[in-house]
């Protein structure tokens, strides 16, 4: 049984592009498999990325603190039991604990969990061109929901696909929001100001032993060790590759031998002839008009 997972907010027409570089293009042709990135590699440019909203947290650690308040109120009460000192040290120690566990939990889920990002839009972005494209030398891929489905119902691992909510992560209505559903997870959320992404993410969590997660807190905190010693790596997600592709799409600001160089990438790995173009995003319109039979 597949254990993929299409969230309901997605529909079979729906057109998906993954603009990339000529290198990843013949990684998925090669190994017939997406390139699924760590959430962690793009913090650089949106920290908030992974994150769960503000209302999930603040109760979290409210409970921690009031915990710890109630621990060393019973303990105040009598100052001469033996140890009193030791045991509310240890007290404290052990509610430091307690938060540092809930960060590295959730941050260790968060930097581990991979995704493959897709922009979802009926017709090629010229704004996705540049921004996702490097040197002029790009390549889409065009596909859609009902393609995507086929080509990668050939796995039998935990991957969920929906689409990115953009959202206040200040804002408080959001306690609203049902956060046991996976479409309310933390890979599916980015700030308002990365809207014009308009991103369909594919997402896949690694799993990681519990256990090992306690060894990192305890070498945390007691040793000094960075709590994050756990590998995070990309992930390849089987896929068909001739099921998955509409198109592909040569950038429109790329010059010649690029454009031959990804026919021949395409004609070796069998992809049909017809199936390849470059963009027509800068044709020119009086040719149209005026030329065309």
């Amino acid at each position: 049984m597949s254990k993929v997972k299409f969230s309901k907010t997605l529909n079979d027409e729906m057109t998906i592009w993954r603009y990339l570089s000529l290198d990843k293009l013949i990684y998925l042709l090669k190994e017939k498999s997406l390139f699924l990135t760590p959430l962690s590699y793009f913090m650089e440019t949106d920290p908030f990325e992974g994150y769960l909203p503000e209302v999930i947290f603040k109760p979290m650690i409210k409970n921690l603190q009031d915990a710890q308040a109630y621990s060393e109120s019973i303990i105040e009460q009598d100052s001469s039991v033996p140890y009193f000192q030791e045991i509310k040290n240890h007290m404290k120690q052990m509610s430091e604990i307690s938060k540092k566990n809930l960060e590295v939990t959730y941050e260790s889920g968060t930097k581990r969990t991979c995704v493959s990002c897709w922009h979802q839009n009926n017709i090629e972005s010229e704004a996705m061109w540049k921004l996702y494209t490097d040197n002029n030398k790009g390549i889409a891929i065009k596909s859609n929901i009902s393609l995507l489905r086929k080509a990668i119902n050939i796995n039998n691992i935990p991957v969920m696909i929906g689409k990115v909510q953009y959202i206040d992560y200040f804002d408080p209505s959001l306690a609203d929001l049902d956060f046991s559903n996976w479409e309310n997870s933390g890979g599916f959320f980015k700030r308002k100001e990365y809207s014009h992404e308009n991103e369909i993410r594919i997402c896949h969590k690694p799993f990681v032993d519990p256990s090992s997660m306690q060894h990192f807190v305890l070498d945390s905190m007691f040793e000094g060790k960075p709590w994050n010693g756990f590998e995070i790596k990309p992930f390849a997600l089987k896929i068909n590759p001739h099921e998955l592709i509409e198109e592909i799409i040569i950038s429109p600001y790329t010059k010649e031998p690029f454009a031959s160089s990804v026919v021949d990438v395409c004609k070796k790995n069998n992809i049909p002839e017809n199936k390849v173009r470059k963009s027509n995003l800068l044709d020119d319109y009086k040719k149209m008009i005026f030329y065309s039979n």
